[in-house]
């Protein structure tokens, strides 16, 4: 058998083999290049602070510059923060750090407020025009609130306006939005007042219903009427502060009904209607007793009322539900410097919460469930500043005349305040 040699591919590889060559015989002449040692590092971890406590604070400023209508815009978007609306009036959904959470929440002037739901709020009842600050406390409450949730709190103080200062805040929008919000200070002898109030309505609101369903997108209609007195007086070693807040609102609702195929689903309902109102007092006392004894008092009052139907099924589906709070807290701190410069330093806080918490609901127009529960909590705290550390320990008895008796609760927590705390001057 003869094997034919193909002389193209014959000249191919002596053409390859020289070019190598003559590359190995160049390389043979000079010196090896070395490319530098290349070393990867990952300090990331170094400069993401993860302390267990950590809040974000918005101030007065910080409101006005934030451009929103309510508390929804502030919140919306903050770290570990998980906030979700389906339209403009309606409850907003609200978790901390992945955590839900009732009673607690949500504070305004230190008294917690009622959601609708577990995790729903209605964040909107709340304008920025009546609030001085809002704080977003996420882990250990160091502001000791009567917050129990697990992931943080969000505290309000209510707005106070300096003597002769005064505002007025108009807006419209899209849907039909139209809001007023007005605002006046006054100082005499008696003390300090405040004096805010808004009215805020929905004319043309996105209906809850899909369009399949007999949804309109400009179908619904809300209104919102909000007021605020805020007083407070201070003496030589005692300062009294009130607010008293009120909000009125009506908003449309669609509801279940029956679909095509006699489904149940979310149907257009051109009559459901939920009403409610929210009523938030409270008074506190603080006394320097010594210069290193602090004692403040807070009784304070809440109740939300909620009162519609929505939904064409027969029978379906009340929406009356009637919450309460009574609540008083004692606190006391004793502080005492461990140097000079007052950077170190040991606080022992004790005090006493109280709570009495009633709700009731109408399932039908002849049977009322109501539930009434009291809570008493011996606390008692000591703080340890170190330069930019803080150690924290508290215990907590929880007495429950409901829900199980007596719960023992501990709590140690050791964080950095250069990164557990920043201002957000947005």
């Amino acid at each position: 058998m003869k094997i034919k040699i193909n002389t193209f591919y014959v000249k191919c590889l002596l053409i390859s083999w020289s070019v190598c060559a003559l590359t190995v015989a160049k390389a043979s002449d000079t010196d090896v290049l070395a490319l530098p040692e290349m070393i990867i590092t990952n300090h990331a971890t170094e400069n993401i602070p993860s302390p267990a406590y950590s809040s974000t604070e918005f101030n007065r400023a910080s409101l006005d510059a934030v451009n929103r209508a309510d508390l929804n815009g502030v919140l919306r978007g903050l770290p570990s923060t998980g906030l979700s609306q389906a339209n403009g009036s309606s409850a907003s959904s609200l978790t901390l750090r992945g955590a839900g959470g009732g009673l607690g929440l949500v504070n305004l002037d230190g008294i917690p407020l009622f959601g609708n739901f577990t995790g729903f709020f209605p964040l909107s009842h709340y304008p920025l025009d009546l609030l001085n600050r809002v704080s977003v406390a996420r882990g250990n409450d160091e502001t000791q609130s009567s917050s129990r949730t697990l992931g943080g709190a969000i505290n309000l103080s209510s707005r106070q306006l300096n003597d002769g200062q005064a505002f007025l805040h108009s807006e419209g929008g899209s849907f039909g939005t139209v809001r007023n919000n007005v605002g006046l200070g006054v100082q005499n002898k008696l003390g300090n007042w405040s004096f805010v109030g808004g009215q805020a309505n929905v004319f043309d609101g996105i209906s809850q219903a899909s369009p399949t369903n007999g949804g309109n997108n400009e179908s619904k209609n809300s209104q919102l009427s909000m007021g605020l007195l805020r007083w407070d007086k201070h003496f030589q070693a005692l300062s009294v502060e009130s607010s008293l807040y009120y909000v009125n609102s009506r908003e449309g609702y669609d509801g279940p009904g029956y679909l095509s195929k006699k489904k149940i689903g979310w149907k257009a309902d051109p009559n459901g209607l939920v009403k409610e109102q929210t009523w938030v007092a409270q008074s506190q006392v603080f006394y320097h007793l010594s210069e290193h004894w602090d004692s403040s008092l807070q009784v304070g009052f809440t109740q939300d009322q909620q009162d519609g139907r929505i939904g064409t099924l027969p029978h379906c589906c009340s929406m009356n539900l009637t919450t309460q709070l009574l609540l008083a807290h004692w606190k006391n701190t004793h502080k005492m410097a461990l140097n000079s410069q007052k950077d170190k330093s040991l606080s022992l806080i004790w005090g006493v919460d109280g709570q009495q918490q009633h709700g009731e609901n109408l399932n039908d127009l002849s049977k009322v469930n109501s539930l009434t529960n009291s809570l008493l909590s011996p606390i008692a705290r000591a703080e340890i500043a170190w330069g930019n550390w803080l150690t924290t320990t508290e215990t907590r008895l929880d007495h429950y005349d409901q829900f199980g008796g007596d719960h023992v609760l501990f709590n140690v927590s050791n964080s950095e305040h250069s990164s557990a705390a920043y201002k957000s001057m947005t």
